[in-house]
């Protein structure tokens, strides 16, 4: 994993915790890196899951919940990081419909030894819609869930919006998406 999610991870667990929670997490025994991450590095995602089991059990937190919030606020941390990958996209649902083709594209581009997750684009229905199938060999559909959730708070359509996730896999490994952007005023006829 790229050390831009540790780095997110270590500033969102600073700012909604007492320092303590986060030098323990970094502290953990079985983290390789010794907790020590640089943007540009990379790192075993198991890191990653270490850190988040022992914030969510020392704050008594779900790991779902906790890995779902975090995701959210990444997308901000990316977006601000490539800029230029999203400027182009007006609405949430077009920037979600290309993230495989695309983005994803762009950036095994920059970054060539990075390992990301499918995005497959299972229906759309122009900007108010879409459907999307997630598979990856690493178990963040709450991570994923979080970014499309930060995606539609940057668009500002978070408080209008439904995201419906349907697990097919236990494991967070695969699993579908629908995303619903519902139109400000209601048609009598829905």
């Amino acid at each position: 994993m790229k050390g831009i999610v540790f780095r997110a991870f270590e500033s969102y667990i600073d700012t909604r915790w007492p320092d303590s929670i986060a030098d323990q997490m970094l502290s953990i025994e079985s983290l390789s890196s010794q907790g020590s991450y640089t943007t540009v590095g990379y790192y075993p995602h198991t890191e990653f899951l270490a850190m988040a089991i022992h914030v969510a059990e020392t704050t008594k937190t779900p790991i779902n919940a906790l890995v779902t919030d975090f995701g959210e606020k990444l997308f901000y941390n990316l977006a601000g990081a490539h800029p230029e990958m999203i400027k182009t996209y007006d609405t949430p649902i077009g920037l979600l419909s290309v993230i495989e083709n695309v983005i994803h594209r762009d950036v095994r581009k920059l970054y060539t030894n990075t390992e990301l997750p499918r995005f497959d684009i299972v229906e759309r229905d122009g900007n108010a819609r879409i459907t999307m199938e997630y598979s990856s060999g690493r178990p963040f559909a709450d991570l994923a869930e979080g970014l499309i959730w930060g995606c539609l708070d940057f668009y500002r359509v978070k408080a209008r919006s439904s995201v419906i996730r349907t697990d097919v896999t236990s494991d967070g490994t695969h699993s579908i998406f629908k995303v619903k952007v519902h139109n400000e005023r209601k048609n009598p006829t829905e």
